[in-house]
């Protein structure tokens, strides 16, 4: 993977020490997020392994389109990425459609909005680019059965809006000074 993406570190553990220093920097990647003086919002998206070269470039042609940084993590052995929109404030109207765009290019690479931390909230209304409305009705009659009062994960799983990207404009807390989004949100 690496090779193919152009890297030029494509080291492989000799060691149980060696394998847990390599661990430890990736479980250090949202520690180093947090603690920078700029906002992000991670995502979780997941591709085909065999699309995750693409995944890759098009993340890139996104982050030199809008100007904003998007370093990625992810699960190789399962396609599942996490790119993490870094802005400025002033940048904070292009994430909305940066992160639209990015979810279409997933489904469209065959792979889902949602790699491992669910759609919530935020990613519900874009769940129409991957599941038909027949899929909808059955989902809906499941819950229905598996929850009649209507209590469990209220508002986190069905669409309600338009899939575009004015979607973060409406969550609560969106324009406040610092945002800081943790996977599953």
């Amino acid at each position: 993977m690496v090779i193919i993406l152009g890297g030029d570190d494509n080291r492989i553990a000799q060691s149980g020490a060696e394998r847990e220093k390599l661990w430890n920097a990736r479980r250090s990647f949202a520690k180093v997020l947090m603690a920078m003086p700029k906002n992000f919002f991670a995502e979780d998206i997941s591709v085909p392994i065999a699309s995750i070269p693409e995944m890759l470039d098009r993340v890139h042609s996104l982050a030199a389109e809008t100007g904003l940084r998007i370093p990625v993590v992810g699960h190789a052995g399962d396609g599942n990425l996490h790119p993490s929109f870094v802005f400025e404030d002033d940048q904070r109207d292009l994430i909305g459609p940066a992160v639209a765009r990015l979810f279409a290019d997933a489904v469209e690479l065959g792979g889902s909005i949602s790699g491992e931390h669910v759609l919530g909230a935020l990613k519900r209304d874009h769940a129409v680019h991957e599941h038909s409305e027949i899929e909808f009705n059955l989902m809906r009659q499941l819950k229905r059965i598996l929850d009649p009062s209507g209590i469990l994960n209220p508002h986190k799983v069905f669409p309600e809006g338009p899939p575009d990207g004015a979607f973060l404009e409406r969550q609560p807390g969106w324009r406040e000074s610092r945002w800081r989004s943790e996977i599953g949100d």
